[in-house]
């Protein structure tokens, strides 16, 4: 635990004119003796009389956190972050970095409130994206009657590449869409036309753009219609979030690989991560443990598959720990993903009772780990483990064994070959063989 006195204040500075931001961030920023941001934000907002130790936010995070805290062994650090902190701002670094209890968050109002405002234009309904340095999943992009998206842009991802986008991915034409610039400042622009027409046009970088499978713009209303809703989409509870707003279907099993950050962390292959979710059970509101997460990507795969529940992902390396958070960001379940750096079966004692248990990597300390997963799963609940090696799996199947009373089980051997094409031939290569055990607890104890 940290036990530094002083407090770390995000400050949301809005969408860019200094009319816009909230007279709390103001006040924070006026009386800061330590204030970071971004080089525009300094030079607007720092005082020009001196007095305040300041940090440009660059490409070196490291070196920004550690400016911050220095800082908060003499008095409270200001942290600047355009639009709202809670969306794709400094903020995740620095929850990853301090304990939560050290930090007060000044909420502004984001670019995509200010652009839903000016189409007046209602965004309860909509799924938000970034296209700025990144490309969301082509899950998201896929057209489906009713669907609303705001979306951030930059230079290269601009207006008229993401109409391309989605003319490729079977929006219709006809489809509005709404192109949002330069937000609060003098030479503010918002252009309204259809999809085609957007394709066609001078292209904008840097903006928001709306895009809505109705058109005109959806109006106020309880009804599918206006809440620009199928009432197939109205009857599927079993959909994930993305900043709060709906997103898509989330009943597929096996996310392609390739859509997970996974830097040099191993990660359980599509194919496995299916039998793995398959053998699992989980419910819609299960509590599920997955130890020894790695990247996150059997963590997501839970929490899509448990809308209603809660995924508490244990890790003990801090690169992975990072990607398990940016995964779940990037999927919109980082509600309901709770990240412990631990050790198992250091980090278990506190969590709740739970329905299921992943176990993916477990170190020296399987037994210890299946002892205290044992002590929490509930009457009914499941245990799923991966295994490369037969000596771990005889190790889970000598506890079970063990504890033959209390739990039944079985293990299949999964092996997958994937076709490459060498010159003008399609060869197989394999991929390492999984030894994947489910046991059930059994319902009297």
């Amino acid at each position: 635990m940290e036990t530094l006195k002083h407090r770390i204040i995000v400050a949301g500075i809005g969408p860019g004119s200094p009319e816009y931001m909230v007279p709390a961030a103001r006040k924070a920023i006026e009386s800061a003796k330590y204030l970071v941001g971004g080089r525009r934000a300094l030079s607007q907002y720092a005082k020009a009389s001196g007095g305040q130790q300041t940090c440009a936010v660059t490409r070196d995070i490291d070196g920004v956190m550690a400016f911050v805290r220095e800082g908060l062994a003499k008095a409270d650090v200001v942290v600047m972050v355009s639009g709202d902190p809670g969306y794709f701002s400094l903020l995740d670094a620095l929850r990853r970095t301090f304990d939560a209890d050290l930090i007060d968050v000044i909420p502004g109002i984001s670019s995509f409130q200010l652009a839903f405002s000016r189409l007046a234009l209602p965004w309860h309904d909509a799924q938000l994206l970034s296209f700025h340095g990144r490309v969301p999943k082509e899950s998201d992009l896929a057209y489906a009657p009713g669907r609303k998206l705001g979306m951030l842009t930059d230079v290269q991802h601009n207006s008229k590449t993401i109409a391309e986008t989605l003319l490729a991915h079977d929006w219709p034409e006809n489809a509005f869409y709404a192109i949002c610039a330069r937000l609060t400042y003098e030479d503010e622009t918002v252009e309204r036309m259809t999809l085609k027409e957007a394709a066609e046009h001078a292209p904008v970088g840097s903006c928001i753009v709306v895009v809505s499978s109705v058109q005109p713009p959806f109006s106020e209303g309880d009804g599918p219609e206006g809440r620009g809703e199928s009432p197939a989409e109205q009857g599927n509870q079993n959909v994930v979030t993305s900043a709060g707003a709906k997103g898509k279907v989330t009943t597929m099993l096996g996310i392609p690989d390739s859509e997970f950050h996974r830097g040099d962390v191993p990660m359980t292959k599509e194919e496995v991560r299916i039998l793995t979710i398959a053998k699992a059970h989980i419910r819609l509101d299960a509590v599920v443990y997955d130890i020894g997460a790695g990247t996150g990507s059997l963590t997501v795969e839970a929490a899509l598959q448990a809308p209603k529940g809660e995924v508490y992902a244990i890790e003990r390396k801090p690169e992975a720990v990072a990607l398990i958070h940016e995964n779940a960001d990037v999927f919109g379940v980082a509600g309901r993903v709770h990240v412990i750096e631990a050790e198992a079966p250091d980090g278990m004692a506190d969590l709740p009772p739970c329905d299921t248990v992943l176990i993916g990597g477990s170190g020296s300390h399987l037994a210890a780990i299946l002892d205290a997963a044992s002590e929490k799963l509930r009457p009914g609940g499941r245990i799923v483990l991966n295994f490369i090696t037969v000596q771990t799996l005889m190790s889970a199947i000598e506890w079970l064994r063990a504890h033959k009373a209390t739990y039944t089980y079985e293990t299949i051997h999964v092996q997958v070959n994937r076709l490459r094409q060498v010159g003008p031939y399609d060869m197989a290569k394999a991929e390492n063989p999984i030894y994947i055990l489910t046991a059930e607890k059994t319902e009297q104890q």
